[in-house]
């Protein structure tokens, strides 16, 4: 069964329904923390490359895998400008999955805070 919804989404991601189909693969992406960073830096504004990596520090070659990842799922697009390729993350799963990745982060670090306050 593939998943019809965001929540779907986040059932095969938290291991709630063991799918393998194409369109879990949104969530499936995050897991690589490069490819989430970038998203989040995308989902900001369009920007070049040159400018992912001024504002990421990693380098041309791992953007561009990452890139072209992101891309076959549908998450980003690119347009071209003269020699420039323009990249973009502008739809509401990009919004919802970085929302996502957000909120399971704060938690996990809340969790961990508490803890070294306990301990």
């Amino acid at each position: 069964m593939c998943p019809n919804s965001f929540y779907d989404y986040i059932r095969i991601a938290t291991g709630w329904q063991a799918v393998g189909c194409r369109r879990c693969q949104p969530v499936r992406l995050l897991s690589e923390s490069t490819r989430l960073q970038l998203l989040c830096q995308l989902k900001r504004g369009a920007i070049d490359v040159a400018g992912l990596i001024e504002a990421t520090g990693f380098s041309q070659s791992p953007i561009s895998r990452q890139l072209g990842q992101l891309q076959r799922a549908g998450l980003v697009t690119c347009e071209r400008d003269g020699v420039r390729t323009i990249w973009s993350a502008d739809n509401d799963l990009v919004d919802d999955l970085c929302s996502l990745a957000q909120n399971l982060l704060r938690q996990r670090l809340e969790a961990q805070m508490q803890q070294l306050a306990v301990g």
